[in-house]
């Protein structure tokens, strides 16, 4: 309520990251199905760390305020599109994915989809459909053009503006992406884009069904299918052949908890006995460019923060007595691997601010309020993984600002 009142809307980074948080928490202190109760030592950090991003949110917020970052009239259509650029490096990484996806197609209709996700997410060591410059060049460069060019497309219809042409190139891009990784992540951000565009740019909820349904046909026929396609896709990857549809999002969403909770529990098996990593992980997003940048000119093997804590949490362990898991550290283990258990307090300050200062300009000009949308899908994903940790975010960021500039503009509909 507290969050409502300052921000005046109903979904804001605090009301987004307590809600994920604090629920998926308490789901998991039920140990349904035999998943793992989390210790009490897990909770407390999580709710202190709850507590300090919502603190920190609060300030930063109110203090953009105070300087007139958000109070300033500003006129939210300004910024151009640049459309010809953007389509033709779309149409490239797409071009550039057909090799790879003539690989990937013959497994994926013979069902094998875990092992088509085995073969990407083992890059490194299995070259049987990614070599791992491949994987790399996708994760960090291919696939955040489709991620970009789907936010400023979940923007536009946001604004009732769609533009047809970018959506059939956003959505062909997020299937690939999707037939060449077996994965449904790029469907989750894809629907996620679309939903945190419509909530940014409407007050109220009200207003946001309002907007869903004057929508063009065509985007609700894409979301119906993007649901389907995460359905289906989900039935192909379950963790088990005997766990549910339910059970394996139940799994899904507290399992990041458990993990967390494992960290803890086991400090010396996550580096966390020493050796932090002062801030590298926390500001990935700029840290890590720089890492491969140094990796690149000189030869050195690459070491950046996200490299090195993934090594980390590659290890499976049980979420419950017949589940395993793995890669779901939550936003957390970066802090901690950071700053140690300090990490729990200065991390979440840190990105709170980060993701205020962005929402708070939102309403600035094209760039922000796109930038928003990414930023807030980061706060929603934490319970999962820090998204800030990795290159993809840098790319992202960048991508933005390249095709939208600040020169006044009047939206076009194509």
């Amino acid at each position: 309520m507290l969050s409502l009142k300052i921000y005046k809307a109903l979904v804001n980074p605090v009301s987004l990251f307590s809600s994920i948080w604090l629920w998926f928490t308490f789901l998991s202190c039920l140990g349904l199905w035999g998943i793992y109760v989390p210790s009490t030592k897990a909770i407390l950090y999580i709710l202190i760390s709850t507590l300090f991003f919502s603190v920190i949110s609060f300030i930063t917020y109110l203090r953009c305020k105070e300087i007139e970052l958000i109070k300033k009239k500003h006129d939210i259509d300004k910024g151009k599109i640049k459309y010809v650029p953007l389509i033709v490096i779309n149409f490239v990484s797409i071009i550039w994915l057909i090799p790879i996806l003539v690989k990937t197609i013959p497994l994926l209709f013979a069902g094998e989809w875990q092992l088509v996700r085995f073969y990407y997410l083992n890059a490194n060591t299995i070259h049987v459909i990614f070599n791992t410059k491949q994987a790399l060049v996708c994760q960090w460069l291919v696939f955040p053009v489709f991620y970009v060019t789907t936010i400023i497309s979940a923007y536009l219809v946001a604004k009732k503006k769609s533009n047809i042409t970018l959506i059939i190139i956003s959505m062909s891009g997020i299937l690939m992406a999707v037939l060449v990784t077996a994965g449904r992540n790029a469907l989750f951000k894809c629907l996620l884009f679309y939903v945190l565009a419509f909530l940014i740019n409407s007050k109220r909820l009200k207003e946001v069904l309002k907007r869903i349904k004057e929508s063009n046909i065509f985007i609700k026929i894409l979301i119906v299918l993007g649901i389907a396609a995460m359905i289906f896709i989900s039935s192909q990857r379950s963790l088990s052949k005997d766990t549910s549809a339910l059970q394996n999002a139940v799994y899904y969403f507290t399992g990041p908890i458990v993990y967390f909770s494992y960290i803890i529990e086991n400090p010396e098996n996550f580096a966390l006995n020493g050796s932090f990593l002062y801030g590298k992980a926390t500001f990935g997003f700029i840290t890590t460019p720089i890492e491969i940048g140094y990796s690149m000119l000189f030869g050195h093997d690459y070491a950046g923060a996200d490299n090195i804590i993934t090594t980390y949490v590659n290890q499976y362990i049980n979420l419950s007595p017949s589940i395993k898991g793995n890669a779901i550290s939550t936003a957390l283990y970066p802090f901690m691997k950071d700053f140690g258990v300090l990490g729990i307090v200065l991390g979440p300050c840190i990105y709170a601010f980060i993701v205020n200062y962005v929402y708070a300009n939102s309403k600035k000009n094209m760039f922000w309020n796109c930038l928003s949308i990414y930023m807030l899908y980061t706060v929603f994903f934490s319970e999962w993984q820090y998204e800030l940790l990795f290159p993809q975010s840098f790319s992202i960021i960048v991508f933005l600002y390249i095709f939208l500039s600040n020169k006044s503009y009047k939206l076009k509909t194509i």
